[in-house]
């Protein structure tokens, strides 16, 4: 279910010290939509503008486009066409006001099976390959084999974390199946096929535990 919300983007302010208005789509992922209206932290309040000079045609102007997107979302949910779509899509379906029906192509969209067998095509061992179709079962147990590679954020391999630990899985069997969902991206992100901004291992970082080997026995050092 798609959703989205206004909010104050904070991140680079102004000169004058003012933020621009977005609204965030939920989809898989986050895409948002600038409003190009600039307001400080004071003039935005729960979504609404206040104590600004041109507040009644601000506030006119969020409701007309939040009303639109949230049409929006209901129209492509309603027709079934949103599950095929990427936050993406649905970003482009809006801002052309649903004209441009090219976009919503879902075969567009890159899965991530679609980019484990192209990268399992490259030269590589039996035991190899068949270590990579394990770690393609495990993610299409979790996610189905429809799950777009623009759906893998950080905040998703964190909850396939769980779900590998649900299935028994330790710490350092998990962290095998991340390296390898890694490389599929890295190779997608050398072909082409996924931006070098989508890559989603920049924010997650992948545990092991380490363990100290002796003759009799072996100690656990740390998790890190």
């Amino acid at each position: 279910m798609a959703s989205s919300y206004i909010f104050l983007d904070t991140r680079a302010p102004r000169k004058d010290g003012s933020f621009p208005v977005k609204i965030a789509i939920l989809h898989r992922t986050k895409v948002y939509i600038n409003l190009k209206i600039y307001l400080t932290k004071e003039q935005l309040v729960n979504g609404k503008v206040a104590n600004h000079p041109q507040k009644a045609y601000y506030n006119n102007l969020i409701k007309y486009k939040t009303s639109k997107i949230d049409n929006a979302l209901i129209e492509l949910g309603i027709d079934g066409r949103l599950n095929g779509m990427s936050a993406l899509q649905v970003k482009a379906f809006i801002e052309n006001d649903g004209e441009n029906e090219e976009v919503v192509q879902p075969i567009t969209i890159y899965t991530f099976q679609q980019a484990c067998q192209d990268f399992m095509v490259m030269p590589k061992k039996t035991r190899t390959k068949e270590i990579y179709a394990a770690t393609l079962n495990k993610v299409n147990g979790y996610a189905g084999d429809a799950l777009a590679m623009l759906d893998i954020n950080h905040v998703w391999l964190s909850k396939f974390g769980e779900y590998l630990e649900s299935q028994g899985l330790t710490i350092n069997a998990q962290a095998l199946h991340y390296r390898n969902i890694r490389a599929v991206f890295n190779y997608a992100i050398d072909e082409g096929k996924v931006s070098l901004n989508d890559y989603p291992f920049r924010r997650f970082k992948i545990r092991v535990t380490i363990y100290l080997f002796t003759p009799n026995n072996f100690i656990h050092i740390k998790q890190v």
